[in-house]
């Protein structure tokens, strides 16, 4: 009796869990049912909405055996919760303690009563309801043990569609003495640019690893019982990074003179950055990338953090998701990504993808051959997508397929600040100047 006991115990225990953490094996085809209050139901409904992912019932039949009647139910159950979460039992976690015992010392009668199928929707916390025993067959002269088939609504955790991206997390940037008596607030602001522009991008999925006890809060509300029932099966469902961005700030200086005149002044940035496979630990790429930024007037720290964050994004999309041209309507295009990707006003070189060269000697693919194109001039920027046309067009566009064209560097940029232009300007007019005697005598004709 006290082995029988265990056996259920342990079962029920499981039921909550697969609920909260599984997803659908490929095999399995149960039939959805209808979604839950507050889930869209049409691509209409969904139009303008966020997609967070919603709650869904999938609707399924599964038999079971045991030594007793309570033992059959519970496997019966077990291998309905399966079928929909497909994944490994997993008996560690304290949060699925209010689901032990559902079965316990119930007989056959019990177990098929409408009550029983109540009491199997609160103690699994709403993740199993609809709960019904559709025969419940005693043991025989051949087979000693009890059989079960059940049907019931097994709740599931539709995930947001843009989990299928490659998820990211920012890691602080560490700074040192480079933002002197400033050096905490530049990092959060950098880390936050960067965030802000790598979401925009839509490229990836990017995770949260600040310090959010909100967050957390909300998870211990939900498991508490404080929310509905049907919100359990959030719990379990946090995503794990692919990979992690690392950034060290080198340089941040913002006083030193522009020119003998001190009208302007540059400031010069350096910063190494790397992107780290969570799984294997792989360095995928690193790299350093410096420049300045020259004000007359303003903020010379916002300017530098404008531009070392347009330069550090630039690199990582250049290497995994370069901006390429969406469609096209003669010299009119529509390019993939907007936001911080690229800035209106701008210039970029194009180029067209040819075939994919392989290292001889790896193996490893050294990448698509590029042909110049054209420049492509950026007239207006929305969060997801940029315009813009294209100017110094070398090829044939007629024979482009769709997806061959991407941006590389950043060519001529037209929107210049009005200060960096001024206090550029003076500089090249000081270096013609100065390199005027070179030129020849203004005396000699026979020059």
């Amino acid at each position: 009796m006290i082995s029988q006991a265990r056996a259920t115990l342990a079962a029920t225990c499981a039921v909550a869990l697969l609920v909260a953490c599984g997803q659908q094996t490929p095999d399995d085809k149960p039939v959805a049912a209808p979604p839950q209050s507050g889930a869209a139901s049409s691509p209409a409904a969904q139009a303008g909405k966020p997609d967070v992912g919603a709650v869904e019932r999938v609707h399924v039949s599964a038999s079971g055996v045991g030594a007793s009647a309570a033992e059959a139910v519970d496997q019966a159950l077990r291998q309905a919760i399966m079928q929909v979460t497909g994944t490994t039992i997993d008996l560690s976690s304290t949060q699925f303690k209010t689901a032990l015992g559902a079965a316990v010392g119930r007989d056959a009668i019990t177990l098929s009563s409408a009550g029983f199928a109540e009491l199997v929707s609160q103690t699994t916390r709403g993740a199993v309801t609809n709960f019904k025993v559709v025969s419940l067959d005693a043991p025989g002269l051949m087979e000693r043990v009890y059989k079960a088939s059940i049907e019931a609504d097994v709740a599931k955790f539709k995930a947001p569609a843009d989990t299928g991206k490659l998820r990211i997390a920012i890691a602080p940037l560490r700074i040192g003495h480079a933002g002197g008596n400033n050096a905490e607030r530049i990092a959060a602001e950098l880390r936050q640019r960067i965030t802000d522009a790598l979401t925009q991008s839509g490229r990836f999925t990017v995770l949260e690893r600040g310090d959010a006890p909100e967050l957390y809060g909300e998870i211990e509300r939900i498991a508490s019982g404080e929310v509905s029932n049907d919100q359990f099966s959030k719990i379990g469902q946090g995503l794990g990074a692919d990979l992690i961005w690392f950034g060290s700030v080198n340089a941040f200086e913002t006083g030193r003179p522009a020119d003998a005149d001190q009208t302007g002044r540059a400031g010069r940035w350096s910063v190494s950055q790397k992107f780290v496979n969570v799984t294997t630990r792989e360095v995928l790429f690193s790299n350093t990338v410096d420049g300045g930024a020259v004000e007359q007037s303003g903020d010379r720290v916002d300017a530098m953090e404008s531009a070392m964050v347009r330069k550090v994004v630039a690199d990582i999309l250049v290497r995994l998701y370069p901006v390429s041209i969406a469609s096209r309507d003669g010299y009119n295009v529509v390019l993939s990504q907007g936001g911080q990707s690229v800035r209106q006003g701008a210039i970029y070189q194009v180029v067209r993808l040819g075939k994919e060269l392989t290292d001889p000697q790896t193996g490893r693919s050294l990448g698509f051959t590029e042909q110049e194109c054209c420049t492509v001039v950026v007239d207006r920027v929305t969060a997801s997508m940029s315009y813009g046309h294209l100017e110094s067009v070398k090829i044939n566009l007629d024979e482009v397929k769709p997806g061959e064209l991407q941006l590389r560097a950043e060519a001529v940029s037209r929107n210049e600040p009005a200060g960096a232009s001024s206090a550029a300007a003076k500089v090249v007019r000081k270096v013609v100047k100065k390199s005027a005697p070179l030129g020849p005598p203004a005396s000699d004709a026979n020059w």
